[in-house]
């Protein structure tokens, strides 16, 4: 397990390597280091064997993985912003009608892959969006 401290929140990261691997970003509620999750970080490309997780260096807000297995050992390593705003779509700090307009061109359906490009829309890590990720997309949604 590994532990950064952010101010007054505390971020953890976990690494469970089961093939793929997978990594928890939980945040503690209030000052009491409580964890809580997320969100779940997946590699966009996973596969069987890659370690994702093997590795991991956290700076300021900004975490990478790495994957030492992946690409036939080639290796990759992923970038994740900590604190994107769940449902930011278009990344300019809020969540607005704009937000929306993008979500609803990445909605796909329960089992079904998403469009390319959408992969911030998957809120809850599905693989797909759908009616699970509008509740997400809901409950950060201001108006």
């Amino acid at each position: 397990m590994f532990t950064r401290g952010f101010g007054a929140r505390c971020v953890v990261l976990t690494a469970v390597l089961t093939g793929m691997g997978l990594m928890g970003v939980v945040r503690a509620a209030q000052a009491q280091c409580q964890p809580q999750e997320l969100a779940k970080l997946l590699a966009s490309d996973a596969a069987a064997g890659d370690r994702f997780g093997y590795s991991v260096s956290v700076s300021g807000d900004t975490a990478v993985i790495g994957a030492y297995g992946d690409n036939s050992y080639a290796g990759s390593a992923y970038v994740f912003d900590l604190c994107a705003t769940p449902g930011d779509l278009d990344g300019d700090g809020d969540v607005d009608l704009d937000d929306f307009l993008r979500f609803a061109d990445c909605l796909s359906g329960p089992g079904v892959a998403y469009p390319v490009g959408c992969e911030a829309a998957d809120m809850e890590g599905g693989n797909d969006v759908d009616e699970a990720d509008f509740a997400v997309f809901q409950a950060a949604f201001p108006g």
